[in-house]
């Protein structure tokens, strides 16, 4: 039985984990933070200590979203290979929805597009049932 669906939704999926990384590496990086402060001089509203909480705040999440896209991006792989070789869907559905919940909880939410792609994987690798053949 041929599973595309569930390979074209996992990499998808993949590609989507990996811009997460980036974002979370952005958001953890010393640019972000300067941006924050020159916006900060530009409206002087609002006060430094804040956006230096604020800019904190992001640099925590950005780590959390890094660990959480690189763990989901490592199972959702191995998901997809071993749907690619088709030898067994039900471990790569249930490693597409352990990614999903994992990616989704460790990242407070923020990864729920590529969660949900794998949950619809796991969810297709695991109630999809092989076509009987009628003689």
């Amino acid at each position: 039985m041929k599973r595309i669906v569930e390979m074209v939704l996992g990499i998808i999926g993949l590609v989507v984990s990996g811009l997460m990384t980036l974002v979370g590496f952005f958001a953890m990086g010393d640019s972000f933070k300067r941006q924050l402060l020159e916006h900060q001089k530009a409206d002087p509203k609002v006060a430094p200590e804040d956006v230096m909480k604020v800019a904190d705040l992001m640099g925590k999440a950005g780590g959390l979203l890094v660990i959480a896209s690189i763990i989901g991006f490592v199972i959702g792989l191995i998901a997809v290979i071993i749907i690619y070789k088709n030898r067994k869907p039900l471990l790569a559905g249930l490693l597409f929805i352990g990614s999903a919940v994992v990616m989704t909880f460790i990242s407070m939410f923020i990864a729920l597009l590529p969660g949900c792609l794998f949950l619809i994987a796991g969810l297709l690798c695991l109630l999809r049932k092989p076509r009987q053949n009628r003689a």
